[in-house]
């Protein structure tokens, strides 16, 4: 088991690019992407935006999954390689027809609040969380049945067999809130929601709109507690405010979202700055057809379009290099990717064979 006290960064590096300052008076130092920290200490992230509410739970939107991933937790983690761990259920069984899972529950996990975590809390979330998110939706639409068979037990029966169900319930798809805190309330304005209770290595401290985002370590944290006293989201709208905070050392991480590739190689030759690449969401730019419509229907014109574009160009002109030709429709990092698909092999770009093609189907250029 990989320790969730030394990956909590490399989930913070959602973001395709991650840019880091190292040695920061703001004492965060180290490598986001999950190496060691020094102890003690704040690390200062900065963010672009407000975050609506601060539950993960019912919302993807990345200014609450951000401060979210480090409150809460779920029944599994994923890595980058979408290998499922152990997280709040330390272990499992599945049962040969692949409808019955069995999770054994940590017993020394707590809420913030110091209540247990139990199986109630998981079979809640379930029957009554999961379908509110909109990542939970599928998973939520084959439970069959979820019971505490003890304390630290809970099966859960499926309609039928469902391979992502254990990536479904991973702490960054369906992140478990507390039930004494939000049953018999409405979840998505349960006041809970801007005074978050987690369980995970950070407990929420406090919220100042167009601020900070503001969290402390969990001492009772049931991995033990984390190097770093405080985590702090700086929320800084401006683009050039967001840049002149890393520069001046007000800040120890930069999304890749907030950065211009064009400033990519700058950071790079920056003295004391890491920039870091991962796949864990991949932003993703592509076309999308109507394939219900004429010349679209046919197959041969959607290919004949993919010879005809350059996306090496693309990738130098319009990302200054950061990005990468996809192979497939689903890049390599998310679900769904398959490495036996090549489209630089399949598609590579040829405007002569695009115009052939398109010849073919009858379909004028």
């Amino acid at each position: 088991m990989i320790p969730r006290t030394l990956r909590y960064g490399a989930l913070l590096a959602a973001a395709a690019l991650l840019v880091t300052a190292c040695g920061s008076t703001a004492g965060g130092g180290g490598d986001a992407a999950g190496g060691s920290v020094e102890s003690g200490g704040t690390a200062i992230f900065v963010d672009g935006a407000d975050p609506k509410q601060l539950n993960p739970a019912i919302s993807t939107d990345p200014q609450v999954i951000r401060p979210g991933l480090a409150m809460f937790e779920g029944l599994t983690w994923s890595d980058s390689n979408l290998e499922i761990h152990p997280e709040l259920a330390e272990s499992w069984e599945i049962s040969d027809d692949g409808t019955v899972y069995t999770f054994h529950l940590r017993q020394n996990a707590t809420w913030h609040d110091g209540t247990p975590f139990t199986a109630d809390d998981v079979v809640y979330n379930l029957q009554d969380v999961l379908p509110l998110r909109p990542t939970g939706k599928v998973a939520a639409s084959r439970l069959s049945a979820a019971e505490a068979v003890d304390p630290h037990t809970v099966r859960v029966t499926l309609t039928e067999p469902f391979a992502p169900l254990l990536l479904a319930l991973s702490d960054d798809s369906a992140p478990l809130i507390p039930a004494h805190v939000y049953r018999g309330t409405d979840v998505l304005t349960n006041p809970a929601n801007l005074t978050p209770v987690g369980t995970g290595p950070f407990a929420f401290q406090a919220y100042t709109p167009g601020s900070i985002v503001e969290l402390v370590r969990n001492e009772n944290y049931w991995a033990g507690p984390v190097p770093l006293d405080k985590i702090i989201f700086s929320i800084i709208p401006d683009a050039n405010a967001r840049l002149l905070a890393f520069q001046s050392d007000e800040a120890d991480y930069l999304f890749g979202s907030f950065v211009d590739t064009s400033k990519v190689a700058q950071f790079r030759a920056t003295p004391g700055a890491v920039v870091g690449e991962g796949r864990n969401a991949p932003a993703v730019f592509g076309v999308e057809f109507n394939v219900t419509r004429a010349p679209l229907d046919n197959p041969v014109v959607r290919q004949a379009i993919a010879v005809a574009i350059d996306r090496e160009l693309i990738v130098r002109s319009a990302f200054d290099g950061e990005a990468t030709p996809s192979k497939s429709a689903f890049p390599i990092g998310i679900t769904g990717s398959d490495n036996d698909v090549d489209y630089d092999t399949q598609y590579a770009y040829d405007p002569d064979r695009a115009r052939m093609m398109l010849a073919d189907a009858a379909c004028p250029v």
